[in-house]
C-alpha cells in the first residue's frame, strides 16, 4: 500500500500534499518564521556575494541559500561543461524521475514538481504542487516525498526500478547518511531512507542545468 511506504502523504490524485504531520520535525512554523532570518543570514550573504562575483552562473539565489554546495559546481566560462550535459534515459528495466523543490524570493510560497520517463524518453507522469512558506532545503525534501508518492500511486511501480534524481547534493548526502543531517530533520530523512531501501529506489544528485523540466513544472504550479 502507498500509505505503508510513505506514511503521512496522501495520493497525488487528491491534489494535496499534507505536511502537518511533520510539525515535530520541522518545528513550529511561527518559530521557524521568526528565526529563519537569523539562521539563514550568513548563507544569504554568501550566496549574494558568490552570484555578484560570478555573473555567468545561472543558479537561483534561493536554491544557493538552501544548498551552498551548488557553488562548488561552478567553473569558469572557458571550462564550463555543465551547459553541455544532457538528460540521459535510464537503462532497460528502470525509470528515471527528476524532482525539484523551490521557493519564491521572500520564502512565503514554495512548490514541488517532478517528471517520470522511461528508457525511450516517454513521459509517463508528471506532477506540480504548491506548498506553504518553507525553506529551500525543506522544499527539496518534500519534492522527494512527493515523487515517491507519485511513483507508488502509478501503474509503473511494479514494472521497473526507479532512479530518482534531485539537484540538491546536500539532501542526497543526508539520505545516504542520515546521521549527518540536522537534528530537527532526522526523522523525516530517516523515513525517506527506509522507504528508498525497502522499495529499492536509487537516489542520485543531478546538475541544476539538467533538471530544468522539473523546475519549470514547479513554477507553473506556484504561479
Amino acid at each position: 500500500m502507498v500509505g505503508d511506504c510513505v506514511e503521512g502523504f496522501s495520493s497525488t490524485k487528491s491534489g494535496d500534499i499534507p505536511l502537518t504531520n511533520y510539525s515535530s520535525e520541522v518545528g513550529c512554523q511561527n518559530c521557524f518564521t521568526e528565526k529563519r532570518s537569523q539562521r539563514y543570514r550568513k548563507p544569504t550573504m554568501v550566496a549574494s556575494w558568490f552570484l555578484a562575483k560570478n555573473k555567468d552562473v545561472s543558479i537561483q539565489v534561493n536554491h544557493l541559500v538552501g544548498d551552498l554546495t551548488l557553488a562548488d559546481m561552478h567553473m569558469s566560462p572557458s571550462n564550463f561543461r555543465l551547459s553541455r550535459l544532457k538528460w540521459c534515459p535510464p537503462p532497460t528495466g528502470y525509470f528515471k524521475m527528476n524532482v525539484d523543490g523551490t521557493v519564491n524570493f521572500d520564502w512565503r510560497r514554495s512548490g514541488v514538481g517532478g517528471v517520470l520517463k522511461d528508457t525511450d524518453i516517454n513521459k509517463l507522469l508528471s506532477f506540480s504542487r504548491a506548498l506553504g512558506p518553507y525553506s529551500p532545503i525543506l522544499a527539496e525534501i518534500f519534492a522527494i516525498k512527493a515523487g515517491l508518492v507519485a511513483f507508488f500511486d502509478s501503474v509503473w511501480r511494479d514494472k521497473g526500478i526507479m532512479i530518482l534524481k534531485i539537484d540538491s547534493f546536500l539532501v542526497v548526502k543526508w539520505i545516504n547518511s542520515p546521521e549527518l543531517c540536522p537534528v530537527h530533520l532526522v526523522d523525516l530523512i530517516t523515513e525517506i531512507q527506509k522507504t528508498v531501501v525497502h522499495s529499492n529506489i536509487i537516489i542520485k544528485h543531478i546538475g541544476r542545468c539538467i533538471n530544468e523540466e522539473a523546475d519549470c513544472l514547479i513554477k507553473s504550479g506556484i504561479g
